[in-house]
């Protein structure tokens, strides 16, 4: 990476200001109140964007001169639209996409941890998920059998208790069919 741009005059301060009144010449902030003072000045990232917009237009004719032209070699072309580049706009132009390529690289390396921190946090989640879900069918197992023996224990005590008690009304019946019918036969005998 290139060093920063440095004042003209004052070779140790970094410029941050370019006068375009002396044709972008880089000035530091003594310059711009002082041999600046009242010149149209202009911040290296407006220049930067100044810079980029006229290299397009510069580039434009040549684009179209190179589609009419295309007989020409490549390597001519290459060379033509080279001639029409200047040092400063190259200066500029690479600084900017140095300063785009960080900011995309870090914006990718954010995200990714992000993404990657998603995906930890979703598989945590799950693991809990599986883990209450295996957890709750060994229970739900144990319990379908605990109450699965209990209802086998209960039917059992139910029947007894109903076999006993159907078995005593039985008796019971048949003791007052028996106690009916003779009942109607010594009603039958006496009349």
């Amino acid at each position: 990476m290139r060093d920063a741009p440095r004042c003209h005059i004052h070779l140790e301060e970094i410029s941050k200001l370019y006068c375009e009144t002396w044709g972008n010449l880089p000035i530091c902030v003594a310059c711009m109140h002082g041999e600046h003072k009242g010149h149209s000045l202009i911040e290296l990232k407006a220049l930067a964007r100044l810079k980029r917009e006229e290299l397009v237009r510069k580039l434009k004719p040549l684009e179209k001169y190179k589609e009419e032209n295309a007989l020409i070699s490549l390597s001519q072309a290459e060379e033509k639209l080279m001639l029409n580049v200047t040092f400063e706009k190259e200066k500029v132009i690479r600084m900017h996409e140095e300063k785009d390529q960080n900011i995309m690289t870090k914006i990718q390396d954010t995200e990714g941890r992000k993404q990657q921190l998603k995906q930890d946090k979703q598989n945590a989640e799950q693991k809990i998920l599986d883990s209450l879900q295996t957890e709750m069918e060994h229970e739900i197992h144990g319990v379908k059998k605990k109450y699965g023996e209990i209802f086998k224990v209960k039917k059992c005590e139910i029947n007894h208790t109903f076999q006993a008690q159907e078995s005593s009304l039985e008796k019971e019946l048949a003791k007052l069919r028996e106690t009916r019918e003779r009942f109607k036969r010594e009603r039958r005998n006496n009349h």
